[in-house]
């Protein structure tokens, strides 16, 4: 995945060369724009930490740059998702938990799916629970039965409990500890590069260039990689 990450960029950088060579005369105001921002992203300084192992692995120095940048900016949004994704898990949760429980009881716990529907970075997850599901239409549809059942409908409150039974397998345990930025922001670097840690007893330390990296760029000391790692590990073999 990483390399052919790296030769998308690559053919990408190339592309934006072409096309600037055909406006060479009269380059139109996007393209002025973008070349400044490379421009800008070249001359700043370099990413603590991610830029350089980057370009230990092989990556050119404006890649690494760029790749860098990424992994702090989408570190910062993953945890944001998985906020959004437990506080729906959270919901569906209690309406299975609630059962064959009468609409009134229903209808109060499908006001919390409702509310955490309002947050659009809940619905990548709930999406792919609703594929591995098998369950038919979209999974937006879930909003509207939702809405339905905080009115007391008797026939909204027995699908939604039929629906939130069905999805609970497939999504993420909203219980347990919640994941830091630095440790969402290191499983990305994991998901790009591959690598595993390395742990040193003697002085209770993780020493490899990974977890040093993560260091670094998160401005923490003696972080551990094994939760990062071990989220990784669980979602390649759910995709195998």
């Amino acid at each position: 995945m990483a390399s052919a990450l790296q030769a998308s960029i690559k053919r990408f950088a190339e592309q934006c060369l072409q096309t600037a060579k055909k406006f060479r005369q009269n380059p139109p105001p996007a393209l002025l724009k973008f070349v400044a921002d490379l421009q800008r992203i070249e001359s700043a300084p370099p990413v603590p930490g991610y830029e350089a192992i980057l370009i230990d692995s092989g990556r050119d120095p404006l890649t690494a740059r760029i790749l860098g940048l990424n992994l702090l900016r989408l570190g910062k949004q993953r945890l944001q998702e998985i906020r959004a994704e437990r506080r729906l898990a959270s919901a569906i949760f209690g309406v299975v938990k609630a059962g064959n429980a009468t609409p009134l009881v229903i209808s109060r716990c499908a006001r919390p799916i409702k509310a955490a529907l309002d947050d659009e970075m809940a619905m990548p997850a709930l999406c792919d629970a609703w594929a591995q599901a098998g369950l038919s239409g979209t999974a937006y549809s879930i909003g509207d039965l939702a809405e339905r059942a905080t009115r007391r409908d008797a026939a909204a409150c027995i699908r939604l409990g039929e629906i939130c039974a069905a999805l609970k397998p497939f999504i993420p345990d909203p219980r347990g500890r919640f994941p830091s930025e630095a440790s969402v922001t290191h499983e990305l670097q994991l998901h790009l590069l591959g690598r595993a840690y390395t742990y040193d007893p003697v002085d209770d330390v993780f020493r490899d260039p990974a977890t040093q990296a993560t260091e670094i760029a998160m401005h923490t000391k003696k972080f551990d990689p094994r939760p990062a790692y071990r989220r990784v590990r669980k979602r390649k073999s759910r995709l195998n």
